[in-house]
């Protein structure tokens, strides 16, 4: 089993990483620190086995078995951060160390081109583009999970609580009682309010929307609708329950 260790700095702190067999892991305590997630057994209880596992990693003291994730882990628990800096963690992550990763699948390892042996040159060769083929191929389905997040930032238009809903799988009831259940919003003469701690973060917008009643009488209605913002604090929400959007739940799967 191939292993190699590297700490890369962010912000004066301290990021552990490991590439095993190619593929890269993150110390799950400097990333739980850096995202102020303040346990991090409780966080690791939410990923599957295949997102974590545990590796005997250098230390002032000696070696120590630590927890680590790979890359799917890692984008779970940005996602499970409240900390507004996490997506420029996401950002310096995707920029500069898994391209440092990337480039031959380990971190130091010496290239092709400096090995004066031609056999073996070749050899190193035929591994480098074997192991970056690989890791091409992992990062396009992490990428393609960060655009769906991506998207959600881009857009500008707002969404009903039934469109957020269907993302999940779930109906727009089943989503209204998770986030009452939460103590993020109430509802009051038939429509849905967020509460003192949210209605001034940008999450909601409200409608008047034209309706007549059985009587024939006109009247008007409130209607919630939910900011791009608030569709990322929504998906947050979920994350933390271990509930996952539809098109991650394939692009994991894939």
């Amino acid at each position: 089993m191939n292993q190699l260790q590297k700490v890369f700095d962010y912000e004066n702190q301290a990021v552990r990483t490991i590439v095993i067999d190619g593929e890269a892991w993150f110390v799950a305590k400097d990333v739980c620190q850096i995202l102020d997630i303040k346990r991090t057994d409780s966080a690791l209880r939410r990923l599957s086995d295949k997102q974590k596992g545990a590796h005997h990693v250098s230390t002032p003291g000696g070696k120590q078995l630590l927890s680590i994730v790979n890359e799917a882990g890692l984008y779970k628990l940005i996602f499970r951060s409240d900390k507004e800096e996490a997506e420029v963690f996401t950002d310096w992550v995707t920029e500069q160390v898994l391209p440092t990763i990337r480039k031959t699948g380990r971190f130091d390892v010496q290239p092709s081109y400096m090995i004066e042996n031609p056999v073996e040159r070749a050899k190193q060769w035929i591994e480098e583009q074997k192991k970056v083929q690989l890791l091409e191929q992992r990062a396009a389905i992490y990428e393609e999970k960060a655009n769906y997040v991506d998207e959600i930032l881009k857009s500008k238009n707002t969404v009903t609580t039934t469109q957020i809903a269907k993302d999940y799988g779930m109906s727009a009831r089943t989503l209204n009682q998770i986030l009452k259940e939460e103590g993020i919003q109430f509802k009051q003469r038939g429509q849905w309010l967020l509460k003192s701690t949210y209605h001034d973060k940008g999450y909601t917008k409200s409608y008047t929307v034209d309706i007549e009643r059985s009587d024939g009488t006109p009247d008007v209605r409130m209607n919630t609708h939910w900011t791009q913002r608030g569709r990322l604090f929504i998906h947050r929400v979920l994350e933390k329950r271990g509930i996952v959007a539809m098109m991650d739940q394939e692009l994991m799967s894939g």
